[in-house]
């Protein structure tokens, strides 16, 4: 089998080639990227109030956002990266937590003030 090769335009060839190897780099970049954040912030929220985690969320994104909406589209990288991210683990310390105790000591402080302001 013979193969002719004929490049008229080279500079478009090398510009191709270097898109190819920009966006496997970038590809790269993202994920661990990705794995990094994802790997802090399941640290960081294992023991974790709602409240600090609240905080560190407000933190964490105000960081981050600058960050990506100078180079690509906040509202994809929030649905395809944040999104996930903070949805589990959300999830699963909304569904872990003993709501019972939570509304208890809500309801006595409640009581308490009403008593105290009587």
């Amino acid at each position: 089998m013979t193969v002719k090769l004929n490049i008229e335009n080279d500079e478009e060839l090398r510009l191709y080639i270097k898109d190819c190897i920009r966006g496997q780099v970038l590809a790269f970049t993202r994920k661990e990227f990705q794995e990094l954040v994802e790997t802090e912030f399941q640290r960081k929220i294992e023991h974790a109030s709602i409240d600090v985690l609240d905080t560190m969320l407000k933190q964490s994104v105000e960081k981050y956002v600058l960050l990506y909406i100078r180079r690509m589209d906040f509202n994809k990288v929030a649905e395809e990266v944040f999104r996930p991210m903070i949805e589990q683990p959300l999830q699963e310390l909304l569904v872990s937590r003993d709501w019972s105790t939570v509304i208890n000591s809500i309801a006595q402080s409640k009581l308490q003030s009403l008593l105290d302001n009587a």
